[in-house]
């Protein structure tokens, strides 16, 4: 024990010098002036140990500026079990506990792990002096550990309690909504949003992709005009954010409202929006401008958009879906006339549609369109190897365009595997007629060996 008092001292001194920073995370408190605290701690364990409380604070601090974890742990300890009103102990506490497991227990003992943070973290959230700003942390990063646990419904509770002690933070608000879509729960989603990020201040990356959930999910269950009004007010809350017009913008061209996508974006710094709904917006443009002046350039310069916008972001299912059709219709505007440009583009379309087997379960509109494709392209094995995924996924091939395609692109590759069965038949010919007469000089040959053997 007294080693440590001599530790102690030695420590004082340096921290006459320079005191160590202040810790910034929430969960951290603001300690007292350090030299003043020390000196105070050495005086009473100096007077044997007269406040036990005020040296195992100083043993523990002095332990955590040194990296002696596991002993920093146990003296906050003693304090928090002593002195249940102690909230700099409770903190400094989890602190030493987050630094002796990192790394470890949670990845070694995960249930062990989850059960000792909610030990630490329960035990702050029940304090009476703890702080909301502390709690909120606290709710977060339970949150998170539930979550990794695979305990989806205690994390969606937790994230209720960040939200219910700070509306704006907009993590916990997309995480919920995750959870509440996962769950089927489509209301609670747009109810969340509603409640929430209508009364956003702050606009940041996150909040522009909160706006955007916004409008999808409004998008899927068909209500196009709340999704419109949703972003007008955004563009209310936030008038000089480019990236809130652009998403404007692209769900405008989405309804048809060309005219008026078109104003928006002609008001936006393009370069300053950079995104891919300034992208699918100008697409969808240049599709209407292709469909009204019967320009065969036009789906061209359609198409170089939706590939800027996947270059910003590849996993976008909707414009892989969107490019493919564009050039699937282009086509059959042309009725699908047998020619190079076909093959290429149909091959293309094919490309466009493929990753999204690994982006997710592709649905049975998605599927037709791949099947449809690929029977135009170089490789029809690709339709036929997309039907029968579509037949085990969704039962029988429907509608009769997409069972159509099926069966001319397997008659295409029997025809491919016969022609390959014709050409391989002639060649063998072709090869056993060459080695006859080379067979018929050898058996020629083979007495005059003999009778020299004789």
């Amino acid at each position: 024990m007294y080693s440590l008092l001599d530790d102690l001292k030695r420590v004082n001194a340096e921290l006459e010098k320079k005191s160590p920073s202040q810790p910034r995370s929430l969960l951290e408190p603001c300690l007292k002036k350090k030299k003043q605290a020390f000196e105070l701690n050495i005086k009473n364990a100096s007077a044997q140990l007269a406040d036990q409380i005020s040296f195992n604070l100083a043993a523990g601090e002095y332990a955590l500026l040194i990296g002696e974890y596991t002993p920093a742990y146990n003296f906050y300890s003693k304090v928090a079990l002593r002195d249940i009103n102690n909230f700099e102990a409770q903190q400094w506490r989890y602190l030493a506990w987050s630094h002796m497991t990192k790394g470890t227990l949670a990845t070694q003992k995960p249930e062990k792990y989850y059960s000792d943070l909610k030990y630490h973290l329960e035990a702050i959230l029940k304090h009476p002096r703890a702080p909301t700003e502390v709690k909120e942390e606290a709710h977060w990063q339970l949150a998170e550990a539930a979550r990794l646990m695979k305990k989806k419904d205690v994390a969606a509770q937790h994230l209720e309690s960040v939200l219910s002690i700070n509306s704006q933070n907009v993590k916990a608000l997309l995480k919920l909504s995750d959870y509440y879509q996962q769950s089927g729960n489509t209301k609670a989603a747009l109810t969340l949003y509603q409640n929430n990020l209508a009364k956003f201040k702050k606009l940041d990356d996150s909040t522009i992709i909160a706006f955007e959930r916004w409008a999808d999910i409004l998008e899927k269950e068909k209500k196009y005009s709340s999704a419109m009004l949703v972003l007008q007010n955004a563009k209310k809350q936030f008038p000089n954010s480019p990236k809130i017009n652009s998403l404007l913008a692209r769900i405008l061209a989405e309804n048809k409202r060309f005219v008026e996508a078109q104003d928006l974006l002609s008001h936006t710094n393009a370069q300053q929006a950079g995104d891919n709904n300034q992208r699918i917006a100008q697409a969808r443009i240049e599709e209407e401008n292709g469909d009204k002046a019967s320009k065969a350039d036009q789906p061209g310069l359609a198409l170089r958009h939706y590939q800027k916008a996947l270059d910003l972001d590849s996993k976008q299912s909707t414009v892989r879906m969107k490019a493919a059709k564009l050039l699937y219709s282009y086509h059959q505007s042309r009725s699908f006339k047998k020619d190079e440009a076909l093959t290429k583009d149909m091959d293309e379309a094919v490309r466009f549609l493929d990753p999204m087997y690994a982006i997710n379960k592709m649905s049975a509109e998605n599927f037709g369109l791949l099947i449809r494709v690929a029977e135009h392209s170089s490789s029809p094995e690709r339709a036929v190897g997309a039907c029968k995924r579509f037949e085990k996924t969704y039962g029988k091939v429907s509608p009769s365009s997409v069972l159509k395609a099926c069966q001319n692109s397997q008659l295409a590759v029997d025809r491919r595997r016969l022609e390959n069965d014709v050409s391989l038949a002639k060649k063998n010919i072709y090869n056993s007629t060459q080695e006859e007469p080379s067979s018929k000089n050898k058996g020629e040959r083979a007495p005059a060996s003999s009778l020299r053997k004789n």
